[in-house]
Order: structure tokens, then sequence, then C-alpha cells
């Protein structure tokens, strides 16, 4: 494939040069409630060898999958463009309504009508997609100029030509009870010009009697996605085109009921995993001009909460995993979003809340305080949003500081959601658990310089030195000054926590008098960043903050960045680059930035 720059390209002029664009090798080319996406990738073509392409594929988890394996985009078909039954290379661009694809000769463009169809058109080119079939596959020629292709696993697609023809080139093997591999060469009419509409579903797809015009969807979608993006706050002009890259990785991840999904929900990303449940609660607190859509997204994980008010770690529309859970932090969310809309925030929104809310602290202070003494547990690493923490060293089941601090949250936000219901006793009630858990905190877990964690029912100390001691900051005034203070001076220390681009996931370390890179988590900036600022250390939270963003800037939303690649080796992605999630705290720390430095202006 080459750039722009190294050959001239026919383009359609409908992508002006100053729209915005994105590359979907970064992030993958979707819509909106869709399960369908586009990506670039290396994948085979028809004679086996292999060549960058673009790949179209169904959202669908690996469970086999070992974590943090690297994430192989997956393909279902292949799409590359072809001149005089050549391939020939291209430059692709995205914008959210619209992929195009640009070549010498002519070009070709791709929207989503809806979910499950896909249209595309081209001019002066044709299209070659290519299927690589498995046991029990089947591509059937419908004997009406259509064709259909059944996947294991991901559904039925069906390929219709609006304008122009295709070749369809696949065969029954009876021996491998499937069809051989597909190739469908999509042909320009007379006048050059072809148009194809691709349905999806799980079985039984069907054509439409007539096609919209192609223009027409473009609009559409464009206004759907504009429409989207005006939910979510300011940011420094530094980061515009980021947010806007943020806010399309959200939106084409908001994904429609499917198979065991009744509701909408996002997923963490659109290659290959799941809905998480305390990731919603983040979507919720991201989103600050759409009190319906927020409070939705708040709920969305709640809808399949059990008897007991658990919620699972994630959903999708084949699996659930209630083995875990994930932590509590719909509380921290919840403060930020009663503080965000105020009176916008109904009486019917807050009832809406307050129930699930109030079940699933309920769980975790009964199902998950196994010696009763009021603290509650994690019983495993999952639960508590970090898989390796160092909290659980010595076993489980661990009383922790973090989420005990969730928990002093979430209570205090029930008892303002009693409040504006108007239930005087349970607000009491709410606000005395959140007093008497933060009192437990300091004065059980507080050990004169971190916070520490502890085995259930023996209550022995467990010993660690990570940034999960620190997390209770996030409480900010709420914790005695000399307490903040003690945590600030630890936490701003370059040898133990801070770093330019935010707070390193433990105190530095070396080896072989060689410094490691530390792991720079969104999660804890979230968190730490806005509790230091609010314990007084202004400067030296908003020099972190910016550090945070800049690096978000330079590497696009990630879940986390190593605080510089390891010595000998290049840029070194974490996982989930310009997920669903990442992006959503990326927004909202380039938001807080944005309040912040307006304020400060302001003073």
């Amino acid at each position: 494939m080459y750039s722009e720059n190294e050959r001239k390209v026919k383009k359609s002029g409908v992508i002006k040069k100053n729209d915005f664009k994105f590359n979907i090798s970064n992030v993958p080319f979707s819509r909106k409630l869709s399960y369908l996406a586009f990506r670039e990738g290396v994948v085979p073509i028809e004679n086996g060898s292999e060549r960058k392409q673009i790949l179209l594929y169904r959202t669908l988890r690996k469970y086999g999958d070992p974590p943090f394996a690297p994430v192989k985009p997956p393909c279902h078909i292949s799409m590359r463009p072809m001149f005089d039954n050549r391939t020939i290379p291209y430059f692709c661009q995205g914008t959210p309504e619209m992929l195009e694809i640009n070549t010498e000769y002519g070009y070709s463009q791709v929207c989503f009508e809806n979910e499950g169809l896909i249209r595309i058109r081209g001019k002066g080119i044709a299209l070659r997609l290519f299927s690589q079939l498995e046991f029990h596959e089947a591509a059937v020629d419908r004997l009406d100029g259509t064709y259909q292709l059944a996947l294991e696993e991901v559904g039925e697609f069906l390929f219709v030509p609006v304008k122009g023809k295709m070749r369809f080139d696949s065969e029954w093997d009876w021996k491998r009870m499937g069809c051989k591999d597909l190739t469908l060469d999509v042909l320009p009419d007379q006048n050059g010009e072809f148009e194809l509409a691709i349905h999806f579903a799980d079985a039984n797809t069907e054509r439409h009697e007539a096609y919209r015009p192609f223009d027409q969807i473009v609009a559409e979608v464009r206004d759907d996605y504009n429409a989207w993006y005006d939910m979510y706050p300011p940011v420094p002009g530094r980061y515009e085109d980021l947010k806007k890259l943020s806010a399309y990785a959200v939106w084409i991840c908001y994904i429609s009921p499917k198979g065991l999904l009744t509701h909408n929900i996002v997923l963490f990303d659109k290659i290959n995993t799941s809905a998480f449940s305390w990731h919603q609660a983040y979507h919720a607190l991201s989103i600050t001009n759409d009190v319906d859509r927020s409070v939705e997204i708040m709920l969305a994980m709640f809808k399949y909460q059990d008897e007991y008010g658990e919620i699972p770690d994630l959903y999708d529309d084949k699996f659930c995993n209630i083995l875990a859970t994930k932590p509590p932090f719909h509380g921290f969310a919840l403060l930020k979003m009663i503080d965000n809309y105020g009176d916008k925030l109904t009486a019917a929104h807050c009832e809406a809340m307050y129930g699930p809310l109030s079940r699933w602290y309920g769980w975790w202070l009964t199902i998950r305080d196994t010696d009763g003494d009021g603290v509650p547990q994690y019983n495993q690493g999952c639960e508590s949003g970090n898989d390796f923490t160092p909290m659980l060293a010595k076993g489980v089941p661990v009383e922790a500081p973090d989420l005990m601090a969730y928990l002093i949250l979430l209570s205090e936000g029930l008892s303002i959601l009693a409040k504006r219901l108007g239930k005087p006793d349970e607000e009491a009630i709410w606000k005395n658990k959140s007093e008497k858990m933060l009192e437990t905190l300091i004065e059980e877990f507080w050990d004169g310089e971190k916070f520490i964690s502890r085995l259930s029912s023996s209550h022995e100390i467990v010993e660690y030195e990570e940034s999960d001691a620190y997390i209770p900051i996030m409480l900010g005034k709420r914790l005695p000054q000399y307490i903040l203070d003690k945590m600030a001076k630890t936490l701003l220390d370059p040898d133990k926590y801070f770093t330019p681009k935010g707070f390193r996931s433990g105190p530095k370390e070396y080896r072989d008098g060689v410094a490691m890179p530390a792991f720079i988590s969104g999660f804890a900036q979230i968190k730490m960043i806005p509790g230091l600022y609010e314990a007084g250390y202004q400067d030296a939270a908003r020099s972190a903050l910016i550090g945070f963003c800049e690096e978000n800037l330079a590497k696009l939303p990630n879940f986390g960045y190593l605080e510089f690649d390891p010595p000998g080796m290049n840029r070194v992605d974490i996982f989930g680059p310009c997920s669903a999630l990442s992006s959503a705290i990326f927004i909202v720390m380039a938001n807080y930035l944005y309040e912040i430095s307006i304020n400060s202006v302001k003073e």
C-alpha cells in the first residue's frame, strides 16, 4: 500500500482536507449498534500468499485466548481493490460516516446503513472479496444474482449487486462437509460504477426490493455521530481531534441487544472483547450533556444483577461471566454525575439508580464480608480491577483500602439520591454508613505511611508497595490533611510513583543498575490526580495530568502506558489501543484539565 504522498490517487472529493479523518489501522471503521467493523490487516488471499487488506469482521470474543495475549484482528472477509483483474495499491482513510479507498484508477466508498447492512460503491475499479471457509461453512449462489455466505459462530452474509455485477467462485466439497474458499469479484457496469449491499444477520438474510441513495445514508450517519459527539464535554483545543477520535471509538462500541444481551451496552473495544461491568460507570461519567444517556449506560450492567445484588464481571451476546465481578467504582461516577447534571438529574433518574446501586452496596457488605466485621473483601485479583495486584500477595479473601474507598463514595452518593427522593431516614442511614467506613479506613488501615490491606478474619497485614495503596486519595478532603500530605509526599517522589506522564504502578525499579519501565494506568490517573488536586497539590496534579494527556496524544488512548520503552525496544502498546474504555478515560481527563485551567484563570 502506498501513502498519499508517494503517488497521486484519485479521490471522490467527498472527504475534504479539513474533515476529521482517522487511520483504520488504529481504530476500526464501524457504526453505533453494529457488531460489524472494518480494519486493515495482513491475511491470505486466494493463492495463499499474504498481503495487507481491508478486513470485515464481526465482534466476537475469543474466550480461549490467554490474558493479555496479543490481539490479532479477526477476519471473516478480506477486501482489496482490483483493476484489469489485478490487485492494485490503495490509500484508505476513514471518517465516522464513510470509509474511502483511493487508487490511481478510481475509488470505492463504504458506509453502514444500519447495524446489519453495509453499503459499498465504487468508480473506476473493482473489488475482490475473499473468505477462508472452515468445515461446515458454506458459500451459495442463490440463483437470483445474489450470493450467501454462512460462517460458524459468526452469522450469515448476503451480497446483493445494486449496480454492476458479481463473479462468484466457490463450490461444495463433500469431503470437508462444506464449501471451498470463496472469491467474489464486484465488477463495475458500462459506466465504470458499481454498488453493493452486504446484509448481515444470525440467519435468513434477505435482500431489499430497493435501496436508498448512498449519499443520503452517509448524511444520516454523519448526523448520528455528531449527536453522539455533542454529549461530551469540552477539552483544550490541542486535544480536539483526539476527542473526536475518542468519541468515535466509544460510539462504535455502543452495541444493540442480541443473544443474551437485552439492552444496549458499551464493549471494551471493537475487536473481540465483551462489555465489562465497571467500564459502564466510566462511560456514564464521561458524558456530560445527555443525562438520559448517562443514566442508561450507568445502569446497563445492572440489567443482569442477580437476586443477591451482584453484577457480572463481563457480558456479551454469547457469554456471561459472574465467577468474579469488578470494583464498585459506580459511587465515584455517581457523585460526578450529580455534580455535573444538578437538577437535570430528575427524581425518575434517581429512582432508577437508587434500587440497583443499593443492592450492589448490600452485596459487598454481605456476600463479600464473610467474617462479618463490616469491611468488604476481594475474593480474587480480577475483582480489584488490577488482576495481578500485590494486595493479594498472601492469599484471599483480602480487605483492601481501595474497595473501602469505593464504597464510602457509593454510600455517600446513595445518601444524596435518598434525599432527592424524599427519604430522610434512608438518607441518614447511608450517610452514617459512609462516615463509619471512612472512620474504619483511617483507624484500622492507615499505618502512618500508607493504607494497608489485610487478610479477612485473621486481619494479618499484607505488606506491599503499589499505587493501589494510594487509591484512597480519590476521597480528597474527606481524609484528614495529615494523611493527604503523607500520601502526596510519597506519590510525588520521582523514585516512588511520580513520572512526567502520570503515576506509575509501583516504585522505580532497577535491574543490573538499569531503570526498568513501570506501568502508568489510566484507571489510576482518573482517581489519583483529582484527589491530589483536591488535597492542595494543584501544580503537581496539573503537571501529571498534562503529561498523561500528552501521552494519549502521542500514542492514542490506551489501557495504559509504559513509563518508557524497554532498552533496545521500540514503542510498546500495552493493551486496548483506542478502546472505548481508554477513550472515555482520556475525555474525562482532558476535560478535567480544561476545567481546572479555566478555574485557575478565573482565580
